[in-house]
């Protein structure tokens, strides 16, 4: 579906509250995503002097916005056949494509990718997975039926996936399909980023998770989730049987971030429960 960019110009003319809500002449239901900087109300002018003023209703749960319109002045048979241009300013045939973020994309302070959406993603599991060419456990997700994981959803504007591909290197970029979502995102466009499992290294598990990484992660759940969400986390991710490298003196993951007593006293207590080997570079 399009996405619709609303103008910016100074269209802004005729205030809601003198336009009759139950007489407007025709709606637009929009599939797909609206920018978020969009304005909530205008007018424009048509060459034959009509004049349309729009009022837009953004459904960020079902990723769908609605455009009433109402005309004043002449009147037309064919109510559709208005100029589109001066009322959505641009439209762009692209798909708007979402990710949903399940590790460090969770925290918001590693990334600027707005607005933001909690999803609960059924038929997918994470594990920490090694690969030859890099020395720390990445995460990862694998398909597994009987599990569902949560995280953040957030749209990625123009199709642009340069950035997070360069931040996300070694892992593919997947579709999730529509079973794996709740009904009102099912027509949304939905990627995840997983290593293959051509990537895997088969050798013993020796290659350690980053506590610098590890406590932006559980930071990230931590706030978006609480308590339970980092329990979640847990329970929902395999692959624990490897070291924890405590870089947190000199960090090695290039995101990594201070915590605060409380958040450190979390993630510390995710260690002790884990009963596993604390390493020292």
């Amino acid at each position: 579906m399009p996405e619709i960019v609303i103008p910016s110009a100074d269209v802004i003319a005729t205030p809601l509250s003198r336009v009759s809500l139950s007489n407007w002449s025709f709606c637009l239901k929009v599939s797909g995503a609206v920018a978020p900087s969009a304005l909530a109300q205008g007018q424009f002018s048509q060459s034959d002097g009509q004049t349309i003023v729009y009022w837009v209703q953004h459904d960020k749960t079902a990723f769908t916005s609605t455009i009433y319109c109402q005309c004043f002045g002449p009147v037309r048979a064919a109510k559709t056949a208005f100029d589109l241009h001066f009322l959505i300013g641009e439209t762009r045939d692209v798909t708007v494509y979402y990710f949903f973020g399940y590790g460090s994309l969770v925290n918001r302070g590693t990334h600027v990718y707005a607005p933001i959406q909690k999803l609960h993603v059924h038929g997918w599991r994470r594990l920490w997975r090694q690969v030859s060419d890099h020395p720390a456990a990445l995460l990862s997700v694998v398909p597994d039926a009987h599990s569902a994981i949560d995280g953040l959803l957030a749209p990625v504007r123009n199709n642009d996936w340069a950035a997070l591909d360069i931040r996300e290197q070694g892992y593919h970029r997947l579709p999730l399909q529509p079973s794996a979502l709740p009904q009102a995102q099912r027509t949304a466009n939905i990627a995840i980023y997983s290593v293959p499992a051509s990537r895997a290294d088969a050798a013993p598990q020796t290659h350690p998770i980053l506590l610098s990484y590890l406590d932006v992660v559980l930071k990230g759940y931590l706030h978006e989730f609480g308590q339970p969400g980092v329990d979640a986390f847990l329970s929902s991710t395999d692959g624990w049987d490897r070291p924890v490298l405590d870089d947190r003196a000199t960090p090695r993951y290039p995101r990594h971030q201070r915590l605060d007593d409380h958040e450190r006293a979390v993630v510390n207590a995710v260690l002790d429960q884990l009963d596993t080997d604390v390493i020292t570079p």
